[in-house]
């Protein structure tokens, strides 16, 4: 599926994004659509992605790409160890950087962190519905129509241009430009060990069963969370809080973090190296 990645230029990708979302976003004008009140903002994402994800389908059914071969593959392609550390530096920096950050603002400006907290205390308003529709499409939709997006056009496509280490890096920012606040930091080293995995296995279906398996699982966190709240009542969290075992709870995680990423992309870059090596000497 290489060749067909590459073949897709990024502004077509780009034209046929913004195409969709103007189209769904025509629908939700409508009286009808309006006066329904379910396309919410989850299920308008939801649709987005889903539009996005056909285009691609069609694509792939107009190309020879051998899809089912490649979803087969993933039996001796997909490991455990590539789930297990690119969660685990997901979840461990995503929990060590707010904790962290949490008490640097508090130094830096007491009132901004007021701010954030009284945000988080805020009732949520959503309903089951809007939370199911999101915990779909975060869940499933999502994750392979990024993959798609990200570690199939932006990175091969970039990786023609101006080789493998920028391609990575700058493919992996633009995916993490598209997450919120301080899931930024983390969606972009989440894109980095997506990007490594994927130029490894050269199988896109690895990467996207490896994002599905992660957002599932903060979906079913959110899920239960939203459910729990709504049966009892909703305790402020305040500044105090955040004691000195929490600032150590965060740094922890912060340096388990660093040293997972550290590990995991050194392992992942010898074998490809290895790979690439051995692929050589088979052609020669």
């Amino acid at each position: 599926m290489e060749e067909f990645f590459e073949s897709i230029k990024i502004r077509k990708l780009v034209l046929v994004y913004i195409s969709v979302v103007v189209f769904f976003c025509i629908i939700s004008e409508l009286n009808v659509v309006k006066s329904s009140k379910l396309l919410d903002e989850n299920l308008l994402l939801l649709l987005v992605n889903l539009g996005i994800l056909l285009w691609f389908i069609l694509k792939l059914k107009k190309s020879s790409v051998n899809v089912k071969k490649e979803i087969i593959n993933l039996r001796s392609t997909l490991n455990s160890k590539d789930i297990v550390f690119s969660i685990l530096i997901n979840i461990t920096l995503t929990i060590g950087l707010f904790i962290t950050v949490i008490y640097v603002v508090r130094y830096i400006s007491p009132s901004l962190i007021n701010e954030i907290l009284n945000e988080t205390n805020e009732p949520d308003t959503s309903t089951l519905y809007s939370t199911i529709v999101n915990a779909i499409g975060v869940s499933f939709i999502g994750p392979i129509t990024e993959e798609f997006m990200f570690r199939g056009v932006i990175l091969n496509r970039l990786k023609m241009k101006m080789g493998i280490k920028k391609a990575v890096i700058l493919s992996s920012i633009l995916f993490g430009m598209i997450h919120y606040t301080l899931g930024v930091v983390s969606a972009v080293v989440f894109g980095i060990c997506m990007s490594l995995i994927y130029l490894r296995t050269k199988n896109i279906f690895v990467t996207s069963v490896i994002h599905i398996i992660n957002n599932f699982i903060v979906s079913v966190v959110q899920v239960i969370s939203f459910v729990m709240s709504k049966g009892a009542s909703q305790e402020s969290i305040t500044m105090n809080d955040f004691n000195l075992y929490w600032l150590i709870f965060g740094i922890l995680f912060l340096i388990a973090s660093v040293v997972m990423s550290g590990y995991f992309i050194k392992a992942t870059l010898r074998e490809i190296r290895t790979k690439n090596k051995s692929l050589i000497q088979i052609l020669n």
